[in-house]
């Protein structure tokens, strides 16, 4: 208990007093500069040369995180979290720019007094759906009404057949926003999968608003 709470078994490694698992900042350090390209792998069946290949090892690694240090490429000092990192950083400045970008125009105003008043919009996309699946939304409650009274009249017609069971209920598809949301194959590794743009951000942006 002493020893936990005197962060016994975490190390800290920068200005920041973050903090870690001393096996982490092992592998972050004397295993992260001592390994090759690829990995550490069984090169030598040799005792000697595996002998020696341990006892250097630890040098290289000081020699390597030296050369880091000189080089100003040592970001592991004070800036433990790879988002802190000025690549990092950049990356995510990218990203930030390309969503705002495929907001402006991939996206429309949903609010917006230029739009088409006998159009049904979707908050998500901000994209007008077409006929049948407006028809289908702004018709939900009343096909859904007249559903349920068929089903009724049904069940009512089939109790009087005692040797009968209930025949099933038949599915409906009703159409959604998802039918017309957005759609992108996208490749990798050698396989491609269709992915559905089905976020609702513009409308969590309104409700934050509210």
């Amino acid at each position: 208990m002493e020893e936990l709470q005197d962060k016994g078994f975490s190390a800290c490694r920068n200005s920041l007093d973050i903090r870690q698992s001393i096996d982490g900042a092992g592998e972050q350090t004397f295993m992260k500069n001592s390994k090759t390209t690829g990995g550490i792998k069984n090169f030598t069946t040799l005792d000697s040369a595996y002998e020696k290949w341990v006892l250097t090892r630890p040098f290289q690694a000081e020699y390597v995180d030296a050369l880091l240090n000189q080089a100003g490429l040592n970001n592991t000092q004070n800036k433990p979290r790879k988002c802190l990192r000025d690549s990092a950083i950049i990356k995510s400045e990218n990203n930030v720019k390309g969503i705002v970008n495929v907001l402006k125009n991939d996206f429309i105003d949903p609010f917006s007094g230029d739009l088409d008043h006998d159009k049904l919009y979707n908050l998500a996309s901000g994209n007008s759906v077409t006929d049948d699946v407006a028809e289908s939304l702004l018709t939900v409650q009343e096909c859904g009404l007249l559903l349920r009274n068929n089903f009724f009249e049904r069940l009512n017609s089939e109790c009087s057949v005692k040797d009968n069971f209930f025949s099933p209920i038949k599915q409906v598809q009703w159409k959604s926003f998802t039918d017309a949301s957005k759609k992108l194959k996208v490749s990798a590794k050698g396989k491609s999968r269709e992915i559905t743009v089905q976020r609702d951000i513009l409308g969590l942006l309104a409700a934050k608003s509210q």
